[in-house]
């Protein structure tokens, strides 16, 4: 029946301040491993407090995959509250003193140091290890100027799977000479090289001159604080009128 999908047995619980110091994915997987625990000491299936786990089982209950259960293991066992069994991967004790110590210690820094120990380390993939150092040949001081950039850089990344420094490098210097390093054009020709994917940066300075030109040309007054990739300092694209009655006849 269409009720038996939201019965309670569906529903998985874990407690909220261990999240808070474990993580939620370790908090969720011990909750499933002291209710396991705790149905093998009724039905007598423990050996010296050592019980087998189902990992199949556990995937089902919380989604978290083979790998990253002994993953979630391994940083509980650094803490103690988990220990292996050196005959079988899949056979744990559970030291339920040590974990009650954990939530009940007034301790900061200890929590903070079993907090950094339990909580699987977030690993970059190449793709962003790769942007990342593509990032680091942005030279600007203008955080809102170095936004653009990155967002530009993610945006090729994305499309093409590569990029080179030298392109990078390339586009800050083409568009430096470009905008005169007019902030606001610096920003939109970003902005169009984002929207499109552009890795050559002159697609985006066409596209510039083709629809906003005029408009910006005219408009825009910020300057970029700093060279974005020399020290050199040029004064603003936007002209300046005079008026008639500054005229000497």
């Amino acid at each position: 029946m269409l009720i038996d999908l939201l019965s309670m047995s569906n529903y998985v619980h874990f407690n909220v301040k261990l999240a808070h110091i474990l993580g939620l994915n370790s908090s969720i997987y011990l909750s499933q491993i002291m209710d396991i625990n705790e149905k093998a000491i009724r039905k007598e299936k423990t050996d010296k407090n050592f019980f087998t786990i189902d990992r199949e089982y556990i995937t089902k209950r919380t989604t978290i995959t083979e790998k990253e259960q002994k993953e979630i293991e391994n940083n509980l066992i650094k803490i103690g509250v988990l220990e292996r069994s050196k005959d079988n991967a899949d056979t744990i004790l559970l030291n339920i003193t040590v974990l009650t110590s954990i939530l009940m210690s007034p301790d900061e820094e200890l929590i903070r140091d079993i907090s950094s120990l339990s909580k699987p380390k977030q690993k970059r993939t190449k793709a962003e290890a790769i942007k990342d150092t593509l990032k680091q040949n942005i030279v600007t001081t203008n955080q809102e100027l170095r936004t653009a950039y990155f967002s530009w850089i993610d945006a090729v990344y994305e499309k093409d799977g590569f990029m080179t420094k030298q392109a990078v490098i390339a586009a800050q210097a083409r568009i430096d000479e470009f905008s005169s390093r007019n902030l606001d054009i610096a920003l939109k020709v970003l902005e169009i090289a984002s929207i499109n994917a552009y890795r050559d940066i002159t697609w985006a300075i066409n596209t510039y001159n083709k629809d906003y030109k005029v408009g910006y040309t005219f408009s825009s007054t910020r300057s970029q604080t700093t060279s974005t990739v020399d020290s050199a300092m040029k004064q603003s694209a936007t002209p300046v009128r005079k008026r008639l009655s500054d005229t000497i006849f």
